[in-house]
């Protein structure tokens, strides 16, 4: 059954319930891409929500919609699979992910669906035909190394004053880039990030003045989220450099965001599969989550990419160049 608008208390209770991080906008927001994206399940009575996924169809560009008869869209995305835990162990879960599979393989025609599995669900998706493609691994900023990213010194100044905010047209330039590593356009998604917070919308510019790296912030109830960064396919000396400013500065800037500079931080790194071409394709080796591992960052879980796929089993875009994820829920 579709979960509507007006049913967001219902979806932010239960959520509670299971200690999910959440935002009331993020909800909003998955509802502007598509209205029919939200699938739950209710007791008999109507009266309790007791399970819960979201299925967001992507399209190739900003003018296609992913709706409109005859268009195939490149991949859909399943996340915020959550289910009561006084309801589980009743083939719920795996009714929520079936149902969230044919949404987006039959009403919205996608090539792809694609998930991140938690350790507690991926047997879920095993079941239905998921295929691993790579690992995405949830990283948590320490509380005694948030100091070392407070008030710049005036050589970090000197230093991060590569990284640039947004505007208008850096945005329009970095979403058609993003759109190339990511495999389809989210541009709704990272516009309205760059709204809500807009100094941590930045983004790097390469020798051409195309953009190098770029990444973006967004807050949700209980943590501040890096991501995504993304490096461009270019080779470039200074990618990493480039991407560790990115990363100060975002972490300054959400160490010293007023009420959310008690909230924690978490970068989620994306570990793509070995056997992706686009390994062979660009120059970036670096194992991100050692070098943040190395800013102060401790792994706290993580969690298999998954896609699934009558064609491929390889994750759209080009997850090399990608160095964090948006979120495990929209891709």
């Amino acid at each position: 059954m579709r979960v509507g608008l007006h049913e967001l208390n219902r979806v932010e209770e239960l959520l509670t319930v299971v200690n999910f991080d959440t935002f009331e906008l993020d909800w909003k927001l998955i509802y502007e891409l598509d209205d029919q994206d939200i699938i739950g399940i209710y007791t008999n009575d109507g009266t309790s929500l007791v399970g819960v996924v979201s299925a967001v169809a992507y399209s190739h560009s900003p003018t296609e919609c992913s709706l409109r008869d005859g268009v195939i869209n490149p991949f859909g995305w399943i996340g915020n699979l959550v289910v009561h835990p006084d309801f589980r162990r009743r083939g719920l879960a795996n009714l929520l992910a079936t149902s969230a599979l044919e949404h987006l393989e039959i009403k919205r025609r996608c090539e792809r669906v694609l998930l991140d599995a938690s350790p507690m669900g991926k047997h879920v998706y095993d079941q239905i035909g998921f295929h691993d493609a790579g690992f995405v691994h949830v990283m948590q900023l320490a509380p005694s190394e948030r100091a070392n990213f407070g008030d710049p010194s005036a050589e970090q100044m000197a230093t991060s004053s590569m990284v640039r905010i947004m505007d208008d047209a850096a945005m329009q330039q970095v979403c058609r880039l993003d759109a190339e590593i990511f495999g389809a356009s989210r541009h709704v998604v990272l516009r309205k990030w760059r709204q809500l917070w807009p100094h941590g919308a930045v983004w790097v510019p390469g020798p051409d003045g195309k953009p190098l790296v770029y990444g973006f912030t967004h807050r949700r109830r209980e943590c501040n989220y890096i991501g995504p960064i993304s490096v461009a396919p270019c080779t470039s000396a200074h990618t990493a450099e480039a991407v560790c400013e990115v990363l100060s500065h975002i972490i300054r800037e959400c160490t010293t965001a007023g009420a959310g500079a008690i909230q924690p931080i978490v970068c989620q790194v994306l570990e793509p599969s070995p056997d992706h071409p686009s390994l062979k394709m660009t120059s970036h080796k670096i194992n991100w989550r050692k070098r943040l591992e190395t800013l102060g960052f401790e792994c706290t879980e993580s969690n298999v990419r998954q896609v699934y796929s009558n064609h491929s089993h390889l994750a759209p875009g080009v997850p090399s160049c990608m160095v964090a994820i948006a979120s495990l829920d929209l891709g």
